[in-house]
């Protein structure tokens, strides 16, 4: 209702959050942080939930964080079997959660530039390409032991092939929304390719002629779709 709740509020929460990370990580020192995500998530939520028009999707995203955030302290304090059993379905989970991370701040981007004409989209356009470029290292880094010169190059292009997406949608008729849901879209089959690239078999393009077709009829039928209500 005020700043200085909103920003108590968020000091508290964040105080919490950080606190209980530290006192897993007290009791079990080899477990690897979840900081990165958690921080994230939390402000992904707040900016989408701050730009959102209707209340129940408000309520249904403070929902959506409260059993992401006690997903990723099961998957710290190591309570969860089916994790233990296996890494790649925590893999997944982690990569779902960057996704919305992703489409969480580029939407925001689009609104930034709507509500505040005066913000420069070219700077708006420069932290998209950062926080797509970031994101990307998180997720490779769970599936690969990458040193910094292997993937500066990689991180470089996924950074600038978004910018220059980001740029390039807003001149398109379409809500903060769409542009951010189509945006997320593409950088995620992006990333997954450059993650297939790591692996030492590379690319195997035989098998994603299906995958990548699949997608390619169904982002055309969905622009179809957005573009018929423009």
């Amino acid at each position: 209702q005020s700043r200085a709740v909103f920003f108590a509020t968020m000091f508290l929460w964040l105080a919490l959050l950080l606190a209980s990370e530290i006192r897993i990580r007290r009791k079990q020192k080899d477990i690897q942080t979840i900081l990165p995500i958690l921080l994230a998530t939390v402000f992904a939520f707040v900016s989408l939930g701050s730009i959102l028009e209707w209340p129940v999707l408000n309520y249904a995203f403070a929902a959506l964080i409260g059993f992401e955030v006690m997903l990723l302290f099961q998957t710290l304090g190591g309570q969860s079997d089916f994790l233990r059993l296996s890494q790649k379905p925590y893999r997944r989970i982690m990569v779902l959660i960057w996704s919305f991370n992703a489409f969480a701040f580029v939407t925001t981007i689009f609104a930034l530039s709507l509500f505040f004409p005066g913000i420069p989209f070219w700077f708006l356009t420069v932290v998209g390409g950062v926080i797509f470029g970031f994101i990307a290292v998180m997720v490779w880094r769970m599936y690969f032991q990458l040193l910094p010169r292997q993937m500066s190059v990689w991180v470089f292009l996924v950074a600038f092939f978004m910018m220059e997406l980001i740029w390039t949608m807003h001149f398109l008729p379409f809500g903060y929304l769409v542009s951010g849901f189509f945006l997320t879209w593409i950088w995620y089959i992006f990333q997954l390719l450059t993650r297939f690239h790591f692996a030492p078999h590379g690319i195997v393009w035989k098998r994603q002629i299906i995958f990548l077709s699949t997608n390619a009829i169904l982002f055309f039928l969905m622009l179809l779709f957005f573009v018929r209500w423009v």
